[in-house]
């Protein structure tokens, strides 16, 4: 058990110092693009994050029909 907690440990570790260097990077990144471009991707995220939520509730609603015609079901 105690060298499943240090190997678990030891990938933490490593996994906390990729996250520094990832947020390193994308920091750069957004320092070096305009207020705007942010503000428009920031746009587009909300859209889509927008447009997923209306296809998630057609794909249940039609599950759910699917289900009702198909198998007679009341779900």
């Amino acid at each position: 058990m105690a060298i499943l907690a240090l190997m678990l440990s030891k990938k933490f570790q490593k996994a906390l110092e990729g996250f520094s260097e990832t947020r390193a990077s994308f920091q750069g990144l957004t320092d070096s693009l305009s207020e705007e471009r942010i503000q428009e991707w920031k746009r587009q995220e909300n859209q889509a994050s927008r447009h997923r939520g209306m296809f998630s509730r057609s794909m249940k609603s039609n599950k759910k029909n699917v289900l009702e015609s198909s198998l007679g079901l009341m779900v």
